[in-house]
């Protein structure tokens, strides 16, 4: 089964919509290719995505290092806003750019809630290069 594109894209524009503060969300692979995102036009969905899979790796292999499972969420916080991603299933992560006036236990609030309905849209479909949708959106 392919992964409903159409539907993360709905997934993430709502989410960004109806997030104050959030300026951005991407749900790439684990490899670091993009399958839908909702930006702001200056913000390349292939960066983010490569960024989340070196993050990805870098928290795997902390984790690992001291026993401490399966990596669930990374969590940045710097001095204008934080970057948190967060696994949506063993093949997926999500993205989502926020900035500093966001409230951080919304933010998590409401990842959480849009996990399942991307973990539904991405049900176990592999075929991600023929199945790429990119949502810019203007700032």
């Amino acid at each position: 089964m392919a992964i409903d594109t159409d539907k993360i894209s709905v997934v993430l524009r709502n989410f960004v919509g109806s997030v104050s503060n959030v300026q951005g969300a991407v749900i790439s692979s684990s490899e670091g290719l993009p399958l839908a995102s909702y930006l702001p036009s200056e913000i390349e969905d292939e960066r983010v995505s490569a960024v989340s899979a070196t993050l990805l790796s870098m928290g795997e292999r902390v984790s690992s290092a001291f026993n401490q499972g399966v990596v669930e969420r990374i969590y940045i916080q710097s001095n204008r806003g934080f970057s948190i991603l967060t696994s949506s299933d063993a093949d997926t992560v999500l993205f989502v750019l926020a900035n500093e006036d966001i409230k951080q236990g919304v933010l998590l609030q409401e990842i959480n809630r849009i996990i399942p309905e991307l973990k539904h849209a991405v049900d176990g479909g592999k075929n991600w290069s023929n199945s790429v949708s990119i949502t810019r959106r203007n700032t």
